[in-house]
C-alpha cells in the first residue's frame, strides 16, 4: 500500500468512535457546575452527518441534562433540537 494510502486511512475515523467521544464530552461538559453551554451547543452544532445523528446526541445531551437536573439546559436543547428539525425541512427541497 502506497503512504497516501496508509495515511488516509489513518486519518479516516469510524463515525461511531466519533460520535462517542462527543457523547463523552457532554456528558463532562453538562456535569460542570454553573450555566455556561457555550461548549454543549458548539459540539452539537459541529456534527457532521444525518439528521437522525444529530437528534440522537441532543437527545442524549437532554437525558443527560435530567440527570442533574438542569431544568434551563433542557430548555435551551429542545429549542435547539426543534431548529435543527426545522432547518433540515426548510432545507430540502419539495417532492
Amino acid at each position: 500500500m502506497s503512504e497516501v494510502g496508509m495515511t488516509f486511512n489513518k486519518t479516516v475515523q469510524d463515525p461511531e468512535k466519533i460520535t462517542a467521544d462527543i457523547k463523552h464530552q457532554l456528558m463532562k461538559e453538562i456535569r460542570k457546575f454553573g450555566r455556561k453551554y457555550e461548549k454543549i451547543f458548539k459540539l452539537l452544532e459541529e456534527v457532521q452527518g444525518p439528521l437522525e445523528v444529530k437528534k440522537e446526541l441532543v437527545e442524549f445531551a437532554i437525558k443527560e441534562a435530567a440527570r442533574f437536573k438542569r431544568r434551563h439546559l433542557i430548555q435551551q436543547l429542545e429549542e435547539f433540537l426543534e431548529k435543527i428539525h426545522s432547518d433540515y425541512f426548510q432545507d430540502t427541497p419539495n417532492m
